[in-house]
């Protein structure tokens, strides 16, 4: 029999000084320390910075919803001779009716901001609209209330259609000692306001006329928006004025 004697050690033993599997304690401690504490697994990728924005919350185009918070600019429809002087228009700043009178106004303080005049025609044919400094005069035989001619008395204004106006409420028909006759005639009296068009003055027809004014040197003055008739007295009684604030 034959005895074999190995020179080195066993397979599988261990010459290290502390045992183990061949990596001293300390070593094996360093091998573990050099992978960082969140690597990540093979099977994951590096964090992508992208992944921290919001989804986006439209899904058809990857946009995201705005709120809704346009505006109409549709401009306002331009309003009517009609609608501007009526009642109920918030912008209304005055406005009258000639009715039978050959004349008659209304007085405003001039606001600022754009400006229309607008007036229409009644069933005596077409006034004349206009804006002006003064009003009518006193209704006494001085200032051409009656003639001296007719005999009247007229040197106390007693007139009978507008007994305490003193401006004759745009040249109404008056009485001085029992006799009605009319004030000094509107269109030889009146002072005219004009602006960059012209005199401020309008034929007022059925349909209507609207007219922008720029009052912008009498703003916070004392203007007369009035209307009157044709120089026959007659036609253009029953037309309607206004002054108004122009929103379109």
């Amino acid at each position: 029999m034959t005895l074999i004697i190995f020179a080195g050690p066993l397979a599988g033993a261990c010459s290290c000084p502390g045992g183990g599997n061949g990596i001293a304690d300390a070593d094996a401690e360093d091998l573990v320390n050099d992978f960082p504490a969140d690597d990540v697994r093979a099977d994951e990728s590096p964090a992508d910075p992208d992944l921290d924005r919001p989804e986006p919350t439209d899904a058809v185009d990857g946009t995201e919803d705005v709120p809704d918070t346009a505006v109409d600019e549709t401009p306002p429809h331009p309003m009517t001779a009609r609608e501007l002087c009526d009642a109920a228009n918030p912008g209304k700043i005055g406005g009258c009716r000639n009715g039978s009178e050959t004349c008659d106004d209304f007085r405003f303080t001039v606001p600022e901001g754009p400006l229309v005049l607008a007036c229409f025609a009644g069933s005596q044919g077409e006034g004349i609209g206009f804006i002006a400094r003064n009003s009518g005069p006193e209704c006494t035989q001085d200032l051409g209330c009656c003639p001296a001619a007719s005999g009247a008395d007229c040197a106390v204004d007693v007139r009978l259609f507008s007994a305490g106006n003193l401006r004759c409420r745009g040249w109404e028909n008056c009485g001085c000692a029992g006799e009605i006759c009319p004030c000094e005639l509107p269109w030889d009296h009146l002072e005219y306001v004009s602006d960059g068009a012209g005199e401020i003055k309008v034929t007022c027809t059925e349909e209507g006329v609207v007219r922008d004014i720029d009052l912008s040197a009498f703003v916070g003055d004392a203007l007369y928006g009035g209307v009157h008739t044709q120089p026959d007295r007659t036609t253009g009684s029953m037309s309607t004025v206004c002054v108004a604030r122009k929103t379109w």
